[in-house]
């Protein structure tokens, strides 16, 4: 389990966002079919992407800036499985864990906006390896029941 210490002051703000809107998303949903917790983080995820503003000076595909580190402090790998494939060029798992890496030191609609810039497949990717990466923090701080 990955455990990341010092969140940037706009990751904070953005967790309780994420927190919030899965909330609702919780209380919306009813009762007697209860949704999965991957289910609802992903379509809240989803929500604040389309949310996200997308740089006007980017281009599809262009790489990330060299400024922005790459890697999320102390990781596993939280890549969905189907990247493992070896029809999955290793480019675009570069790219989904410089995403990830990105909403760690950029923040997380930094990260959605640069991750709209991507083919959808890669975006997709993304979204899946932060519900995977974000779960266990937002239950460890009671944003998720």
């Amino acid at each position: 389990m990955v455990h990341v210490i010092n969140f940037s002051e706009s990751l904070e703000h953005e967790l309780k966002e994420l927190g919030a809107e899965v909330a609702e998303k919780q209380d919306a949903a009813p009762e007697t079919a209860p949704v999965p917790e991957r289910t609802l983080v992903r379509e809240s995820i989803r929500s604040l992407a389309e949310r996200a503003e997308v740089p006007p000076a980017a281009a599809e595909g262009a790489p990330l800036p060299a400024s922005v580190p790459t890697s999320p402090p102390a990781t596993d790998s939280p890549l969905p499985a189907y990247l493992d494939s070896p029809t999955v060029e290793p480019e675009v798992k570069r790219e989904v864990e410089e995403l990830i890496g990105m909403t760690f030191t950029a923040g997380l609609a930094k990260a959605l906006g640069a991750a709209k810039r991507r083919p959808p497949f890669i975006e997709d990717a993304f979204h899946d390896a932060l519900v995977e990466k974000l779960i266990p923090e937002l239950k460890r701080r009671g944003l998720l029941r």
